[in-house]
């Protein structure tokens, strides 16, 4: 965010939306008005436009923001512990461009337990290792 905030130069940003009322942010404004502002900027503006050309340069990941729900999501449980289980899509794109689309449900609780489970398992056992190893070399 504060590598294209313009405020950090000087600058106060006017009407980056429109359609505010009925799209929220969705409706970004190609043109915002940017006019000077009374304050001091923290950033100079050669090092502003350094950075404006570098983000130009590298390219960007394409933001996912969820725009479609599972018609799943918060209807299934588990059927073992009632956790609530969580569907995610996967889509795929194929060289001949079909797409293939994967959905996975799993129980987002309980792959946390388990992270939880097996590190315990693996860690506890270390630790034990470390005790009886400096309680013997102490006695050597």
């Amino acid at each position: 965010y504060i590598l294209s905030n313009p405020f950090y130069i000087g600058k106060i940003q006017f009407a980056k939306y429109k359609d505010w009322n009925d799209k929220r942010r969705k409706g970004l404004n190609d043109k915002p008005v940017i006019a000077e502002g009374k304050h001091t900027p923290i950033i100079s503006q050669s090092l502003w436009d350094k950075v404006q050309a570098r983000k130009k340069q590298v390219s960007e990941k394409p933001q996912v923001h969820g725009k479609g729900t599972n018609i799943l999501t918060g209807i299934i449980s588990c059927p073992q512990c009632s956790a609530p289980m969580a569907a995610s899509n996967t889509t795929n794109t194929l060289k001949d461009g079909t797409k293939n689309v994967f959905v996975t449900i799993r129980v987002v609780i309980f792959e946390i337990k388990a992270q939880r489970y097996v590190l315990r398992i693996v860690l506890e056992p270390m630790s034990l290792k470390n005790m009886l190893w400096t309680k013997y070399s102490k006695l050597s």
